[in-house]
């Protein structure tokens, strides 16, 4: 352990912060205004004594004032409901000018969506920059620990499963709240002491994708409904804590009105060694097709 005051620099550890950000959404008529509230994992790409450039990515609750509305908002056309998901990714330089200040610039997107619990769910997207001061009155009395290559090892190679549920709606039964099931069999690779990469298997059963195929005039059983693909993600380790990004692609679907990829978004608690809780949302791109839980 180093003593306290004599190393200062910016940490080169992964760290969680909370945000909060309001947005007049560009149209206070029909969208409103909006609040969203994100736990934001940052990693540092490249650090040094007194600089760091760290890429950040996050989610938490958002409000959005304006809904859809069929008779009252019916311009709206991009999001059904109040309460959202929002979602930051982004990028962050950071300088230390002295022990207690630290110059940043940032750039992010920020997203709010309700991940097609309630339709529409376009989604509403801005583009954020910053500039700014940070101050820490405690930053020099601070004892800064080990770096983790003295006391941690790799993360250790394993397979893991997961199963999911979900729910949503579709515009031909608008009111109608339908399960998605999905789950995964994986094998993740540790690639050093902070990072994973996983492959492996999805099978999804969105039972909202039924009344299309009715309406198509395509068989609706739950066996025909399915979908199977392929993925690798990203996985970075914080403590019990792991934030995944990555992307797949279908092997099996009958639907095919998404396009072949498929992308996932989310995180893992680990509260004990081998039980853990999942949150992730699926996408198309940008177009969510539902949130997971399990």
């Amino acid at each position: 352990i180093q003593q306290a005051g004599l190393d200062c620099r910016p940490s080169d550890l992964p760290s969680v912060d909370f945000s909060i950000r309001a947005f007049e959404l560009g149209n206070r008529d029909i969208l409103g205004f909006g609040l969203g509230g994100a736990f934001i994992f940052s990693r540092p790409f490249y650090h040094k004594k007194r600089f760091s450039w760290n890429g950040e990515i996050g989610a938490g609750p958002g409000i959005v004032t304006k809904k859809m509305d069929y008779e009252t908002n019916y311009k709206n056309v991009a999001i059904g409901s109040h309460l959202n998901i929002f979602f930051v990714i982004g990028t962050e330089l950071k300088y230390q000018i002295i022990d207690n200040w630290t110059l940043n610039a940032s750039l992010s997107f920020n997203h709010f969506s309700n991940a097609s619990v309630e339709v529409p769910n376009l989604g509403l997207n801005y583009p954020m920059a910053g500039l700014g001061f940070s101050y820490n009155p405690a930053y020099s009395k601070l004892i800064k620990p080990a770096e983790p290559s003295d006391t941690l090892s790799k993360i250790s190679d394993h397979w893991q499963w997961s199963a999911t549920l979900g729910f949503k709606q579709n515009n031909i039964s608008r009111d109608v709240y339908f399960p998605a099931l999905s789950g995964n069999f994986e094998r993740v690779f540790g690639l050093n002491k902070k990072v994973s990469l996983a492959t492996g298997v999805d099978i999804f059963n969105n039972t909202a994708l039924l009344d299309v195929r009715k309406e198509n005039g395509k068989t609706d059983d739950l066996l025909s409904n399915m979908q199977v693909g392929a993925h690798a993600n990203y996985q970075l380790h914080v403590s019990d804590f792991v934030l995944l990004i990555g992307a797949g692609l279908y092997v099996i679907d009958s639907h095919k009105k998404d396009g072949i990829l498929y992308n996932k978004a989310g995180f893992k608690y680990y509260p004990t060694k081998n039980w853990g809780l999942n949150v992730t949302l699926k996408t198309h791109k940008f177009k969510a097709d539902f949130f997971e839980v399990g």
